[in-house]
């Protein structure tokens, strides 16, 4: 690794051996890729691919929300872990299906519009919901089985990586933004 002094010319930080180089060339790779990997969440040239996930993820909540109200019985039938949770209660699985097409709609009109606010609110339900699904794999001992792994990939997972696009979301101008120029950053 190497800087430029007053007069342009190279001066290293540290003297390597040729092993010590190979390290530390491996170490730089794998800075490369996790820059790569943080860009590619949160980094401007890839905002839009952000806002296309945000976008995804929120139809995704507003079509499971719908199957939910359409097929509660299906969906208790289906769903891992769930049976272990209780009774079946058509009214509570229907407010749940209510409460995902909410939120998947708010995430959406969020994302389209770029409101960073409106985004953050639709994610928020999901957000608490993954809380109280880690609470209750806490109170499991925390197994690594199918219904962690259902949990993770259904739950966990989009809501953490809403919040945090959401939380991101800004780049286009308002259209009734008072101060012309300016960056929607809501």
């Amino acid at each position: 690794m190497a800087r430029k002094t007053g007069n342009g010319k190279d001066k290293s930080f540290c003297r390597l051996g040729k092993a010590d180089q190979t390290v530390q060339s491996r170490a730089l790779k794998c800075l490369a890729l996790a820059g790569s990997a943080h860009q590619l969440i949160c980094g401007y040239p890839c905002r839009a691919f952000g806002r296309g996930v945000l976008l995804g993820i929120g139809l995704l909540w507003v079509a499971t929300g719908v199957s939910i109200v359409a097929d509660p019985p299906g969906f208790y039938d289906r769903t891992p872990g769930l049976v272990m949770m209780g009774p079946y209660s058509v009214h509570f699985i229907r407010d749940v299906g209510l409460a995902f097409i909410a939120a998947g709609t708010a995430t959406v009109v969020g994302a389209w519009q770029y409101n960073r606010r409106l985004a953050l609110a639709g994610a928020g339900w999901p957000f608490l919901h993954t809380l109280f699904h880690l609470q209750i794999w806490s109170h499991r001992g925390f197994p690594i089985d199918g219904i962690a792994a259902f949990d993770f990939i259904a739950v966990i997972a989009p809501a953490f990586l809403a919040v945090m696009l959401a939380a991101r979301l800004s780049g286009r101008l308002a259209d009734n933004d008072p101060t012309p120029g300016k960056a929607l950053s809501r």
